[in-house]
């Protein structure tokens, strides 16, 4: 006789089964493309439907945090409102519905990990595979210092970096630490903070998977720098629209006028002397591709990437050519933040 009620041993059995099955071929940009949805109200530059075909560099670095793929750490050392936090929404977002299990994330303060908490949660919101697995928020006290979302097959929890008991009393197998270049360089005395993330994960032997991210601050003193320096440091390349050499964006090829009314890319290639202009960029970055600089410790990826790759309607050259006018003006008066900050 019907009562109404749903059969707890019958989804309980289901969702058990789930967990026992393997890691789907399903790559994280692949996903993404499929289910990924972005929120209208997080102040994204394009809201809706996401697509990878918008900002193609970051395909690899999604191929490369899938579960599949057999590297166990991968870092993002690029500009600012690039692609390394919506990989990272993309991850978790492929990680809940395909490959249920524990997730940290850790970022530089308690005020952020609760900001990038809820741009999870509204995420998860309006993306229909994600809100159906994701059990419902539930109040928390404004105190906490850890945020978490259950959801079938395991718990998201995304804190700061700078408690050693955080950081002491979780595992999980999937851990993304956002900027860690503004992370304490020792946690409470115990320790390096991403040695003791890294330790979160080593129950999980192989299938544990890092993903370290961050724009670059001093160098010299950059984690993220220094991560990448144990990769194989992979560079974007992309081929000029008239002659078809591949060559990475550097700022020191960009050439503006005084009003900056007129601004265009040098080709590298010694045998061609065409100025590209930026409304080739869309065609350069569709045909671009990631090239390795170095072998690496065998078991890290890395990415760099700079602003100059910012896709059209994002960030202009003419735009970077005035914030670099603006940034020498206040170092010739002796205040070399706002160029550092530029560099970054």
């Amino acid at each position: 006789m019907p009562t109404g009620y749903a059969d707890g041993a019958k989804a309980y059995r289901e969702a058990y089964c789930r967990g026992l099955m393997p890691d789907p071929e399903l790559w994280v940009d692949e996903w993404a493309d499929e289910y990924m949805r972005i929120p209208r109200d997080t102040g994204a530059a394009e809201p809706g439907k996401y697509r990878t075909d918008r900002t193609p560099y970051a395909r690899e670095p999604m191929r490369c945090l899938s579960p599949a793929h057999p590297c166990k750490r991968v870092i993002t050392m690029v500009a600012s409102q690039l692609m390394k936090t919506q990989i990272a929404l993309n991850w978790i977002g492929a990680l809940i519905h395909m490959s249920p299990s524990n997730i940290l994330t850790l970022l530089p303060s308690l005020a952020l990990a609760k900001r990038v908490s809820a741009r999870i949660g509204k995420t998860i919101n309006v993306t229909p595979e994600l809100k159906s697995r994701v059990a419902a928020a539930r109040s928390r006290s404004a105190q906490n210092t850890i945020d978490t979302k259950e959801f079938e097959g395991g718990t998201l929890y995304a804190t700061t970096a700078g408690s050693a008991s955080n950081l002491a009393e979780l595992a999980a197998r999937f851990i993304y630490g956002d900027e860690v270049d503004r992370w304490d360089v020792d946690v409470d005395e115990e320790g390096d903070p991403i040695d003791l993330a890294e330790t979160r994960g080593s129950t999980f032997g192989r299938n544990a998977k890092f993903y370290f991210s961050s724009s670059p601050t001093i160098k010299g003193a950059s984690r993220i720098a220094d991560l990448f320096e144990t990769s194989d440091q992979r560079h974007y390349y992309v081929p000029c629209p008239a002659c078809g050499h591949m060559q990475v964006l550097e700022w020191e090829r960009l050439l503006y006028s005084e009003d900056f009314q007129t601004v265009h890319y040098k080709c590298s290639s010694p045998d061609c002397d065409v100025l590209i202009e930026e409304h080739n960029k869309g065609e350069m970055l569709a045909k671009g591709e990631w090239r390795s600089h170095a072998k690496g410790d065998g078991e890290t990826v890395g990415f760099h990437l700079n602003a100059l790759y910012a896709p059209l309607g994002w960030t202009s050259w003419a735009d970077l050519a005035k914030q670099f006018e603006k940034a020498k003006r206040a170092q010739d008066r002796g205040d070399l933040e706002p160029m550092q900050v530029f560099y970054n």
